[in-house]
């Protein structure tokens, strides 16, 4: 079953479906849409990068279809 939130592999789809332009520092990650609109999360010291980066890309397309949807 599709899950970004768990598999790497759906979430990249998803980010290259929606032309996502991802930039991780160590102690942040921000996710750009095609517009410029910035999901940015906070990664603290111990936390799984790739869940974070993985809920960030998450969290960007659920603000496109939110936005969608008003």
């Amino acid at each position: 079953a599709w899950n970004p939130f768990d598999d790497d592999a759906d979430v990249l789809r998803l980010a290259v479906d929606l032309n996502f332009t991802v930039s991780i520092c160590s102690h942040e990650v921000e996710v750009f849409t095609s517009d410029g609109e910035c999901q940015s999360i906070a990664i603290s010291d111990g936390e799984d990068k790739h869940s974070i980066v993985r809920r960030a890309i998450v969290l960007a397309a659920a603000e496109i279809g939110r936005a969608m949807t008003t």
